[in-house]
């Protein structure tokens, strides 16, 4: 039995034909949520900290080449059933669920969502809407990723400016592949994240290197890069996804980590393919599922083992400026 709706049948009768149709709902911004710029502008409200760092061994971007309208149906429409399933839209172990409404077709009733005044309650758009839904369907397209969740993730610094979550497997169960994190999902309000922010993040060419001088800042679309890379390279996660619901972009560093690989823009509503086509697709692809997208090398960039950097001031200085001042009064 699927959640009680109005009319329609669950979407596990036919789950390729409700990834396929079902979008996400318009999330509206209330008047006492954070004001958003004109139409066109940009917020100038980040808000990251991200600063140069020696480890960063990103250099440049560039375009994803993958033709998504083909590539991500043709692959729903092999590995996703059209005939019923078991178990219905809700795990009856974890009771995860497939949220999204897709009516007429389909028995999904409309969740009741608090418009996002905060970070807090946009995360539960996502958390709720999207990630769950994905998740579920995961679940019951790959049988073997039932121990794999979203999870949400905290204690960084700028946690008051963004929502980050994993695709990680449970800390009880051993993985057969080494990895416990496969992809990330980092996720800004659209009054800190505009429209026209995301378009300049995914269209963002150059990353500087660092400079022992100090003198390299980073502008408003290489904190976010910065602060991407460094959450992937901790989780040892190169498949990311960034968003502000309203927009959707899906990437990857090369085995290097030197490039990332970085697709346009997908509207929250699309639907050739529509954003749940996508999310299945490129986790899927971070799990190295067959005839999904492969992390590649790119040009002569070496690949190069995790590596230790010593300590500095400079690096301290970013967590904990008194431990800083204390480290360098020591010298």
């Amino acid at each position: 039995m699927g959640i009680p709706g109005d009319i329609g049948m669950p979407a596990t009768e036919n789950l390729r034909l409700y990834l396929s149709q079902a979008t996400l709902p318009l999330m509206k911004i209330p008047r006492n949520a954070p004001p958003l710029p004109p139409s066109g502008h940009r917020s100038h409200n980040i808000g990251l900290t991200t600063r140069p760092e020696r480890h960063r061994r990103l250099e440049s971007v560039r375009a994803l080449t993958v033709d998504v309208e083909t590539v991500v149906p043709e692959y729903s429409g092999k590995v996703v059933p059209d005939h019923p399933l078991e178990g219905g839209n809700v795990d009856p172990e974890t009771g995860n669920a497939i949220l999204i409404p897709c009516n007429p077709t389909f028995d999904i009733s409309q969740p009741h969502m608090i418009p996002p005044t905060d970070l807090d309650r946009f995360a539960t758009w996502l958390d709720y809407l999207p990630l769950q839904t994905t998740e579920r369907a995961l679940h019951l397209v790959h049988p073997q990723s039932r121990h794999w969740s979203f999870v949400a993730q905290g204690g960084d610094m700028d946690d008051a400016h963004f929502k980050c979550y994993t695709w990680e497997l449970a800390p009880c169960v051993p993985s057969t592949s080494g990895r416990k994190t496969t992809a990330i999902v980092m996720a800004m309000p659209p009054w800190m994240l505009t429209p026209t922010d995301m378009q300049c993040f995914a269209a963002c060419k150059e990353f500087p290197l660092f400079n022992e001088t100090g003198r390299t800042r980073l502008n408003d679309d290489q904190r976010i890069w910065g602060k991407l890379y460094d959450i992937c390279i901790a989780k040892e996660s190169p498949y990311f996804v960034v968003t502000n619901y309203y927009g959707w972009v899906f990437g990857v560093f090369s085995k290097g980590w030197s490039v990332a690989l970085v697709g346009e823009v997908q509207a929250y509503a699309g639907c050739t393919p529509t954003i749940l086509e996508h999310l299945l697709y490129w986790i899927s692809s971070s799990m190295n599922e067959p005839g999904t997208y492969r992390r590649p090398e790119v040009g002569n960039e070496r690949v190069l083992p995790s590596e230790e950097c010593p300590c500095v001031v400079y690096d301290v200085m970013a967590k904990n400026p008194r431990a800083a001042l204390a480290l360098y009064l020591l010298n």
